[in-house]
């Protein structure tokens, strides 16, 4: 695990920041006796939800998950990054056009009122989405998990201040922080979430680890009492 400082806060890096996981695998016709193998990264873990949602297409994937965070916005990244910005530009006109509140708002409104005569966005939501691409892009890439020694520790915490004016999750993750809930409603809802200090406009998965969703589907409870943190049994 790396860990890069800056000012007071520090980014814990290796993919999503944190967990790398990592296959040995013998070369052909080697011993298999662990003495002579390689090892390739194959897994970004620590923030949920950002490769799986916003990178689609297998091969860039495997290539994106293959290195370290330290390549995310250089030229080898950069068909990544391309693709990247396709989804989020698709996820901003869905929210737009399902009535959710992406950040930047959506200036002609939702439903249908958001395409032109040729079906796609029209200018203004185009312009907007751009933006919205940009500032997201920006806080996601490089893909490292920020830990801000200065607010509480949680996923749902924004950085003290923001960065730059632009709010990011920056209070770590603990292990029953629902990451994939808090990341989703910061891409589709993000303005009415930032706007009510994270208290509502979640955009709700219906999982939660008291079991009590709308499908009735949780895990079990951490045990933070002992060392390595894992759910208690049901």
């Amino acid at each position: 695990m790396k860990k890069l400082f800056k000012g007071h806060g520090m980014i814990l890096g290796s993919g999503l920041a944190g967990l790398i996981v990592a296959m040995g695998l013998a070369r052909c016709g080697d011993s298999t006796s662990g003495t002579d193998l390689t090892y390739i990264q194959i897994e970004r873990l620590a923030r949920a939800g950002i490769n799986e949602a916003l990178v689609i297409s297998p091969k860039l994937m495997l290539a994106f998950n293959g290195v370290g965070p330290s390549l995310d916005l250089k030229t080898p990244a950069a068909d990544v990054v391309a693709e990247v910005a396709q989804v989020l530009t698709a996820l901003y006109g869905g929210a737009c056009f399902l009535g959710l509140t992406p950040h930047g708002g959506c200036p002609t409104g939702t439903g249908a009122s958001i395409f032109g005569a040729d079906n796609k966005l029209n200018s203004a939501t185009a312009a907007k989405a751009a933006e919205y691409v940009t500032l997201i892009a920006g806080q996601f890439l490089p893909d490292v998990l920020r830990i801000d020694t200065g607010v509480a520790s949680t996923y749902l915490t924004l950085c003290a201040g923001g960065a730059a004016g632009k709010p990011l999750l920056c209070g770590g993750r603990k292990p029953d922080d629902d990451s994939i809930l808090v990341t989703y409603t910061y891409l589709l809802n993000g303005k009415a979430f930032v706007d009510s200090g994270l208290t509502s406009g979640f955009v709700d998965d219906n999982v939660t680890y008291a079991g009590t969703g709308a499908q009735g589907q949780g895990h079990a409870a951490v045990d933070y009492a002992t060392f390595p943190f894992l759910p208690v049994a049901y």
